[in-house]
This record gives structure tokens, sequence and C-alpha cells, in this order.
């Protein structure tokens, strides 16, 4: 099995009211909430420099398994996944065109209720003088 690349990767996940279920052994769904308030977001979705989003892990009956907490690093518009116990974190950054994307995958290990970082890639793309679109993916720690 995959080992953390820096014990800095860690990411610490806080147990719910939910969390000693047995439903919670199988999390099959992931939500995102943030601590902005209702105004702040009915005017304009962004963030300031010290704000994170909370990410709840949900079981099948939907319940809060686990949370824990994600400060984006390029863009606080996300695309989440889960799968196999593996969470993909894309943060989106610009349009194709002219843009970022910053991509990490984490291993969910819920006895020692870490996170720990498989991967991380960042792709960026451009347009050349003749208007084609180059993509460039490096690795991202």
């Amino acid at each position: 099995m995959s080992q953390p690349i820096w014990a800095s990767k860690l990411i610490t996940l806080k147990k719910t009211e939910f969390s000693k279920s047995k439903k919670c052994q199988l999390l099959n769904e992931i939500s995102l909430s943030d601590n902005l308030s209702d105004l702040e977001k009915s005017k304009k979705f962004s963030m300031r420099d010290e704000d994170f989003l909370t990410i709840s892990l949900l079981n099948k009956a939907k319940q809060p398994c686990f949370t824990f907490k994600y400060t984006p690093k390029i863009s606080p518009y996300l695309n989440l996944q889960l799968s196999n116990k593996e969470i993909t974190i894309k943060e989106i950054h610009g349009s194709t065109l002219s843009g970022n994307w910053l991509e990490r995958k984490y291993r969910i290990d819920l006895k020692k209720q870490k996170l720990y970082l498989l991967s991380g890639f960042h792709t960026s793309f451009s347009a050349d003088a003749d208007g084609n679109i180059m993509k460039t993916v490096t690795r991202w720690q």
C-alpha cells in the first residue's frame, strides 16, 4: 500500500456523531461546505487568503462520518471525487485556454483517521501564436 509522500502532507479527519456507526466503514459520497456566511455566498463566491473549506465524507445514508479542512492553493472552484477509499480534489482556475488545474489524490485511512497524499499534479493550459492549445503537466507536492 502507498505510503505518504511527506508526513507534513497528512490531513487529520475529524469525527462526527455518526463516526462510530458501522455504516461509516463504507464511505460512498463526498460533500462540500464552507465557512462563508450566506450573505457572502449570495454576493460572490470568493475566498480570502485565510479561508478554508470543510469537506465531509458521507455514508450511504448521507450522514457525515468524518470531516476535514481543506485550504485551496490556486482556486476555490473544486471538483471532488471519492472512489475505492481515495479522494481526488481538483482545483480549477481559469479556462482551458488560459487556466490551471491542481489535482491531488489522497488515500483514506479510517483506522488512523488520516488522509495520505498519494500524488499531486499541476496542469497548465496556454495557446501558442497559431492558437493551438498546449498542455503542460508537472508533479506538485
